[in-house]
């Protein structure tokens, strides 16, 4: 059984990745540094494999700690995120720029996604969600997996 989840989950990480590759890769404005976008999506996703999830907290936007406090971000960490452990392997699969969110006011929003297998043998989509703040930083805004 270990070894048929193993494999779709090998089969599924594949058809992301290639699938990925026929499509548009990276849709931003001109004005946004996608190595720039990346370099802070990966340093902080690198934060989440090590399981530091308050720090990661820390660092995401106000307008995001304004809608989930500290403990509710460190539960859903528990329960979804921690399981999972370290990614063994991330690429990057999609980077697009919007300016409106569902159930989020107008702004600068980039969300990068990445095709991930953990150690458990678990292949998800992580969705990052960056949000421009008033000083020009990028923070995160949101963070998912499917």
């Amino acid at each position: 059984m270990k070894r048929i989840f193993t494999l779709a989950a090998v089969i599924f990480a594949s058809a992301v990745l290639m699938s990925a590759c026929c499509g548009e890769k990276r849709r931003l404005p001109k004005d946004i540094d996608a190595k720039a976008i990346d370099k802070t999506v990966t340093a902080w996703l690198s934060k989440m494999d090590k399981g530091y999830f308050q720090q990661c907290y820390d660092e995401t936007a106000q307008t995001l700690k304004t809608t989930l406090d500290k403990k509710q971000w460190l539960d859903n960490m528990a329960a979804y995120r921690k399981p999972l452990g370290e990614a063994e392997k991330r690429k990057e699969i999609n980077m697009f720029y919007e300016n409106q969110l569902q159930n989020a006011k107008e702004g600068d929003y980039v969300i990068a996604q990445y095709a991930a297998v953990f150690q458990q043998k678990i292949a998800v989509v992580e969705s990052v969600t960056l949000v421009k703040e008033q000083d020009g930083s990028w923070k995160v805004f949101g963070y998912s997996l499917k």
